[in-house]
C-alpha cells in the first residue's frame, strides 16, 4: 500500500493528520518532505505550474510534424 498524507512533528514524534490503515506495530517506510509554512499545498503548486504553462506560448502556428518527419526511414 502506498499513501501520501501529512503529519506534524512534535516532541520527537511524527503524528499523522488523518488516520492510517495500519496494523499495530506494522513497519512502514517513510519519506519526509517539509510542507511550506506559508500555506502552500500540492494543489497550489500544481495550480502555479499550470498557470506557468499557460503563460508559455509554445504553439508555433505551423503544422505538426508527421511521423515520417520525426523518424528517419530507409
Amino acid at each position: 500500500m502506498t499513501r501520501v498524507t501529512e503529519a506534524i512533528f512534535a516532541n520527537g514524534v511524527l503524528r499523522p493528520t488523518e488516520p492510517l490503515d495500519l496494523r499495530e506495530q506494522e513497519r512502514v517506510r517513510i519519506t519526509v518532505e517539509s510542507v511550506e509554512s506559508n500555506g502552500s499545498s500540492r494543489q497550489a503548486a500544481v495550480r502555479r505550474m499550470v498557470e506557468g504553462f499557460d503563460k508559455m506560448h509554445l504553439n508555433t502556428g505551423g503544422r505538426a510534424p508527421s511521423r515520417e518527419d520525426l523518424h528517419e526511414r530507409d
